[in-house]
């Protein structure tokens, strides 16, 4: 039902602005204020002078971000024959810099040292020595695709970093001499020199506070913390990881900006902090009992809920989403709530419920893991096939059976999953017990949250809810016609009072001003859409013009805001998001929580026009006659789960609620 889109123009302006600090600090992560009573950010001043050559830079940066390093290539190289035009040699300079390396992570190593020897001899010593930062940490990229051999691109990058330190050092530029040494205390820990490794990451620490670099101080805790662990000491690792993450929660805006091969900047530089203090704890909680051992799991389950809002703030580039904490709710009754955390050896599953915290450890490559989860998505979306059952079986051992004793006893009615990573992009409720070949969903009811610190659960009195339906069921901007959507809409819509918006009715300036006039407490929208990577890139269709995932959630949240009436459901019944990609998944706990809706049901893949709105209004007269959330999805799956027809679990699958349950 939905296809791929093209995305819309780039904000070359913000970008620009983003990529041109980077590079002149040669910073990993670039962190900025926040006025806490504002939540506005900083601006900074692009080095660049002409807008030509920071268009391409900007460019060259945005390709990067999205995995083309082909292309960041070829517009780094415009962007340094543009600032040479201009003028500017050190940006040229640079620029040529950041070509090389997105050459790197492409795969062409060729003739690396050559390229670094042109770039570097005829800079003067300042500009040398930030190359020489830069240039450093490309060998390592080399050494880490294995491009080159690793001792080669070590040795190389090491003597960079050395050159680099000492002139920084020399010139009390503190901020470059940390991250020289910091760097250079990273090669060490990969050459097991763990002594000297300490040593440069704690003389990186003094530097960095020094210049008040407060985005590179974290990242020296979280190495000092890696040292540790790999020399055995793991009380002083526990002691810099907890550092690491609480300086990384104080910045609340972490603008993850990696140009270190890899276009998940999140997923390499902030995410690993998170889960390995996440590591240590748990491992600390083998050995403890009682008070100290419901503590160590308290605080391991507390670093999943910050990993949780940090993600989200970095998905929609919000410092300000998801800093209000709500109530806890993991001890609502017949309710439990599932951490599952898929780590380098084994996979971790944190239960909360009516008694406690609890942990259960399965043993199995992440690796091993990712892959089975990949094949179950890819697998459900093969209507034609009944192989994805093997993986569904597989995967219902690995993360149901474990806490099945739990969900007995404490006669669980509802199965609340906190996902991480790959887990977003698979619906729990397709797991089949091996045993007697009955869904998750024929079992239990199944909701997904993005933290439950984000997350405020209340039972919705749909009797006295009024809804806004809003729907496309025409081809619009070249997509195939939704006719099913029609029906939809004429079966849903006398359930509850409200108005309809359908077809040319349905743009956004009417979809904003009916929002604005009245307190609707649902808001359906049946529509093409997709989830993407990027918030920037997700979209959801109106009439007249693409939605995106900012816009769509600032519409609910000031209209919710205007009459002080919250959205008690937000559907999204026809958009999807790409297989395997775990960061788009975000896209639909994201919008509730940016919203302000408790709950949001929404597909993580496109299905049949008749499935969705078959299951659609069994859901809503399912909700109108009192179920909750949870129970009235499971209804609607169940009705086409005992239809042959529709068994399969491509048809009722994809549909998942998120947030509120109740």
């Amino acid at each position: 039902m939905c296809r791929e889109q093209r995305t819309g123009p780039v904000r070359w302006w913000a970008t620009a602005v983003a990529i041109l600090v980077v590079v002149v600090v040669v910073v990993v992560i670039a962190a900025y204020d926040v006025d806490a009573s504002t939540c506005r950010t900083g601006s900074e001043e692009p080095v660049l002078a002409e807008a030509s050559a920071a268009r391409a830079f900007a460019d060259g940066h945005s390709a990067f971000e999205a995995g083309d390093f082909e292309a960041a290539r070829d517009a780094y190289r415009l962007a340094s024959t543009r600032a040479s035009t201009e003028g500017s040699g050190e940006a040229a300079a640079l620029a040529s810099a950041n070509a090389l390396r997105a050459a790197v992570a492409a795969g062409d190593a060729d003739e690396l040292q050559a390229r670094l020897d042109e770039l570097l001899t005829p800079a003067p010593a300042g500009l040398q020595a930030r190359l020489g930062l830069h240039a450093a940490r490309t060998w390592l990229i080399a050494a880490d695709r294995a491009a080159i051999p690793a001792r080669e691109a070590e040795s190389a990058a090491a003597a960079l970093l050395r050159t680099t330190s000492a002139w920084a050092h020399e010139n009390a530029a503190d901020r470059l001499a940390s991250y020289a040494d910091g760097y250079l205390g990273e090669v060490y820990e990969r050459r097991g020199r763990l002594t000297e490794a300490r040593q440069l990451t704690e003389r990186a620490l003094v530097t960095a506070d020094r210049a008040g670099a407060t985005e590179a101080i974290h990242r020296w805790y979280w190495q000092l913390g890696r040292i540790d662990r790999a020399d055995g000491n793991r009380e002083r690792a526990l002691r810099s990881m907890r550092r690491a993450v609480e300086i990384l929660d104080g910045l609340r805006a972490i603008r993850a900006v990696d140009l270190g091969g890899s276009s998940d900047a999140f997923g390499v530089a902030i995410r690993p902090v998170y889960l390995e203090l996440f590591d240590l704890l748990l491992i600390d909680a083998r050995t403890a009992t009682g008070d100290e051992h419901q503590s160590l799991l308290s605080e391991a389950r507390d670093t999943l809920e910050a990993l949780g809002a940090a993600e989200l703030r970095d998905y929609f580039d919000d410092p300000c989403l998801a800093s209000q904490q709500r109530v806890a709710a993991d001890r609502i009754p017949r309710t439990l709530v599932l951490y599952p955390v898929a780590l380098s050896d084994r996979l971790e599953l944190i239960t909360a419920g009516a008694d406690g915290l609890s942990r259960t450890e399965v043993p199995i490559a992440s690796a091993d893991l990712r892959e089975r989860v990949r094949r179950l998505r890819l697998g459900l979306e093969n209507r034609t096939s009944r192989r994805y059952l093997r993986d569904a079986r597989a995967l219902y051992r690995l993360l149901i059976e474990p806490i099945g004793p739990r969900l007995s006893r404490e006669h669980v009615d509802t199965l609340v999953v906190v996902p991480m990573r790959s887990f977003r992009s698979i619906p729990f409720a397709a797991l089949q017990n091996p045993e007697t070949e009955r869904f998750l969903v024929e079992e239990i009811a199944v909701a997904i949250v993005p933290g439950m610190d984000l997350t405020e659960p209340r039972p919705i009195a749909a009797q006295a809810t009024d809804m806004l339906v809003a729907g496309i069921s025409q081809s619009v901007d070249g997509l195939l016609p939704l006719p099913f959507v029609r029906e939809e809409v004429a079966e849903i819509h006398p359930l509850f009072e409200g108005r309809v918006l359908l077809d040319a009715d349905f743009r956004l300036d009417a979809f904003t001003e009916a929002l604005a006039e009245h307190p609707f407490g649902i808001v359906h929208i049946a529509s093409h859409g997709e989830f993407k990577s990027r918030s920037g890139e997700s979209y959801v269709l109106a009439h007249d013009q693409k939605v995106s995932l900012e816009a769509l959630g600032d519409i609910v949240s000031r209209a919710r805001r205007r009459v002080d009436h919250p959205i008690e459901l937000l559907t999204l019944s026809a958009c999807s998001s790409a297989a395997g990609d775990d960061r788009a998944a975000l896209g639909f706990a994201g919008v509730a929580v940016r919203s302000g809706a408790r709950s949001a049901l929404a597909t993580l893949w496109s299905i049949p026009d008749a499935a969705t709105k078959r299951l659609v209004v069994r859901f809503y007269r399912e909700l109108a006659s009192g179920a909750s959330r949870a129970e009235a999805l499971r209804q609607a799956q169940l009705s086409l789960i005992e239809d042959p027809s529709t068994r399969h679990a491509y048809h009722w699958a994809a549909f998942v609620l998120i947030a509120s349950w109740l």
